[in-house]
């Protein structure tokens, strides 16, 4: 309706008071399924053809700064544990690494043979890596 809301708002003006009460104890399982569920049908309302254009440079913004955000928590855990980053934390290096090709930073920590570097970038973006798992792994030197 023209409305903007952050995510856990709830409208309450249409909803029964009832509802509003805590939930009984449910399983995790449960609760995960229902909030899936509820955001579906969220995105389903939302008619992305239609947005001003300060609406999509507001998600434009909001998915660059999550993107760098994730980078960052990448970056801590190469880095070591929380209270060790902070000293070794070079900005510098951070600002090339969060707008680089997440594959061209697991090919560089390839060809320097920094294989726990390289299994936090798989775990942590598997999905961008996997489709390029060999041509990444070819690059550690034969020695």
């Amino acid at each position: 309706d023209g409305r903007f809301t952050l995510p856990g708002e709830v409208d309450i003006d249409n909803i029964p008071y009832e509802e509003l009460s805590p939930p009984s104890e449910e399983p995790a399982r449960n609760k995960k399924e229902k909030k899936i569920n509820k955001r579906r049908e969220l995105l389903k309302l939302v008619n992305f053809a239609k947005l001003t254009l300060e609406q999509k440079e507001l998600c434009r913004c909001r998915r660059k700064l999550l993107t760098y955000l994730d980078r960052l928590a990448t970056y801590e855990e190469i880095l070591g544990v929380p209270h060790a980053s902070e000293q070794r934390y070079d900005a510098e290096f951070f600002k090339k690494f969060r707008n680089q090709n997440i594959v061209l930073s697991a090919r560089t920590y390839a060809r320097e043979s920094n294989v726990q570097a390289l299994e936090i970038l798989f775990t942590y973006h598997g999905s961008d890596l996997l489709p390029h798992r060999l041509a990444i792994l070819s690059n550690f030197p034969e020695t």
